[in-house]
């Protein structure tokens, strides 16, 4: 599969608070908290992620590997799709930079394991 730049994959739109410190930041989770800034909610985020992701796997040849590259914050609201608890996960060393491997089959991604920078 070649190259394809998503723009569906990008970390969650934060309005107002877009580009300012993240100390400014509530505690996760979020919520709808930048709603009012004219940012996106969690579910939105969610949305949009598991939408993407499983666009390009439905678009993929059975035998094909993929490597989909997104923002921490947006891959760790992806999983809650998939009924996967984002905090257990960072508990198992997920980081930046971190590599998480999927099986994709019968329309279904379950996680295989977690690659960690080291």
């Amino acid at each position: 599969m070649p190259y394809q730049r998503k723009k569906e994959l990008k970390e969650c739109y934060f309005g107002n608070f877009e580009g300012q410190d993240e100390r400014l930041n509530p505690q996760p989770p979020y919520k709808d908290f930048f709603v009012q800034y004219g940012g996106e909610s969690e579910t939105q985020l969610q949305d949009r992620m598991h939408k993407a992701i499983f666009s390009i796997m439905e678009n993929t040849e059975k035998d094909d590997q993929v490597l989909i590259v997104s923002h921490a914050g947006a891959i760790l609201n992806f999983l809650s799709t998939l009924n996967l608890n984002p905090f257990k996960i960072k508990e198992k060393g997920f980081s930046n930079c971190s590599v998480l491997v999927f099986d994709y089959k019968n329309k279904e991604l379950s996680l295989e394991k977690i690659i960690n920078p080291k």
